[in-house]
């Protein structure tokens, strides 16, 4: 519980920071430029694909070998790791480089200034592609070791170091390729910053260089299947901007870009309490934990803190999404984008709820079925934005969206996995799903009555509190009279 704590605190402190700092970059930039620096960010990300889902074989494999005190075993899994994450970031670099060039032939919307813009900024970021990469096997050794606080600080000061920076330099009168500069010395002190907390975590451990050739077989083949799971949900969240931008404009790239962005957040936060489910449900396979109870509770904690999430933000995107895009997206046509909005927050809501599934069932080394459904489903989502922006424009791409709730199916499969009644599953979420259905219908009623939609977020979000405390057992009296007392 204290891990997903921690990973949720500072989640939604990286949230806020990137939402205050979405509309000052449209303001300050355009949403021209926007939409450009959105196309180049997407490439970056997409090309992130090749980190080959080292950074889950590094913690799953990392956790079995912490949980058994292998020291020799740690050490290969940590050379190995690093050693395939070092040829991958190299060749995922010079990808960029060299391929540079030919960005602007993707996308016939852009002009001659703009395709030379990109092309300059794209060279830059083979730098930060490269540092991004090798810091993803000091976050899989942290995951781990379940320092999810000291984690999600570096991650945190990373965020407000790259967003308020941007804003920054675009303030001072910099486009993408300044914006570019600063993401290579935000990369270079991150990456500094979780190889110094590494060296601290494993100072006592009595590790080397270690190569086993049977070792970097198993990681080989575990990475190489989470990496086309990683594929399915890259696929979804950075190649569709891609798709937009291949069909429309930099204007309409920069809206979707926008909306998306601040509902994917749903996702982001709701699945960090999650998270800390990989390195447990390892430890559990590989026969330190052998509690079953103590599993059933970790998972039944992690089911409630997601859900709680996941419809209660999705329900206050959708009761106050005027406000929102008229504070994302100024001087935009609300009666056009705010139901495009608000479509979208209901579908991240609803697919958010996979967290729970995927990290069990990657713990299980269930990594093929995983695979199956998560690549399956973004490629449906892909297809469906594409078809959808052809006919419908910008409704048509963010409906798109829907193909990606087909990895909700993980989550019923791991509960079966670990013998958990169905019907048990379904009572865990039910609270907040049915306040999530009635925010909805609510706001379909009475769509523009700002003051009872206030009032019904401040009811829902006490209700919701209050019912999360008592499923877990949390009284709150309890808490304050163990805080220690102040004396004068």
């Amino acid at each position: 519980m204290k891990s997903g704590f921690y990973n949720t605190a500072g989640g939604g402190i990286r949230i806020a920071i990137l939402l205050a700092t979405i509309p000052a970059l449209i303001r300050i930039l355009g949403i021209d430029e926007y939409g450009l620096w959105v196309l180049v960010s997407a490439t970056l990300g997409v090309l992130g694909i090749l980190e080959g889902g080292l950074t889950v074989a590094t913690t799953v494999f990392a956790s079995e070998d912490l949980a058994r005190k292998d020291d020799a075993r740690l050490s290969q899994t940590v050379t190995a790791s690093s050693a395939a994450m070092l040829l991958l970031a190299t060749l995922a670099a010079s990808l960029v480089w060299c391929g540079a060039d030919l960005f602007g032939q993707f996308f016939p919307a852009l002009n001659e200034s703009q395709k030379t813009a990109a092309s300059d900024a794209l060279q830059i970021s083979a730098f930060v592609i490269w540092l991004r990469l090798l810091h993803q096997v000091p976050i899989g050794i942290e995951q781990a070791c379940q320092r999810y606080g000291l984690m999600n600080l570096i991650a945190t000061n990373q965020s407000a170091l790259s967003n308020f920076g941007m804003v920054i330099v675009a303030a001072k009168g910099g486009h993408i390729v300044a914006l570019m500069k600063w993401q290579v010395v935000v990369a270079l002190i991150t990456f500094l910053a979780h190889l110094v907390l590494v060296v601290a975590l494993l100072r006592d451990r009595k590790l080397r260089l270690r190569w086993s050739s049977q070792r970097i077989r198993q990681i080989c083949r575990f990475s190489g299947l989470t990496w086309a799971s990683t594929l399915g949900t890259l696929l979804f969240s950075q190649f569709d901007r891609l798709i937009v931008g291949a069909m429309m404009n930099t204007s309409s790239v920069g809206a979707y870009a926008a909306i998306t962005q601040v509902t994917a957040q749903i996702n982001a936060l709701s699945a960090l309490p999650a998270q800390p489910l990989l390195p447990a449900t390892s430890e559990t396979l590989s026969g330190s934990l052998t509690d079953r109870s103590l599993v059933v509770r970790r998972t039944k904690q992690a089911v409630e803190f997601n859900a709680l999430l996941a419809f209660a933000l999705g329900a206050w995107l959708v009761l106050f999404a005027p406000q929102i895009v008229s504070f994302i997206l100024p001087g935009t046509a609300l009666h056009d984008v705010v139901p495009a909005f608000q479509l979208a927050a209901i579908l991240y809501a609803v697919y958010s709820i996979n967290a729970v599934g995927y990290f069990v069932l990657l713990g299980m080394r269930a990594v093929g079925l995983c695979t199956g459904i998560v690549i399956s489903s973004g490629i449906l989502s892909l297809a469906l934005i594409g078809a959808g922006c052809s006919v419908l424009g910008l409704p048509g791409a963010i409906a798109g969206n829907a193909g990606y709730a087909g990895t909700v199916i993980l989550t019923f499969i791991a509960v079966r996995r670990l013998q958990i009644p169905p019907l048990d599953y379904i009572r865990w979420l039910r609270i907040p799903l049915v306040w999530f259905v009635a925010s909805t219908v609510f706001n379909a009623l009475v769509p523009d009555w700002l003051i009872p939609k206030v009032i019904l977020c401040l009811v829902q979000g006490g209700v919701l509190l209050t019912w999360f405390l008592r499923a877990q057992g949390i009284k709150l009296t309890e808490k304050m009279q163990a805080l220690p007392t102040i004396r004068s």
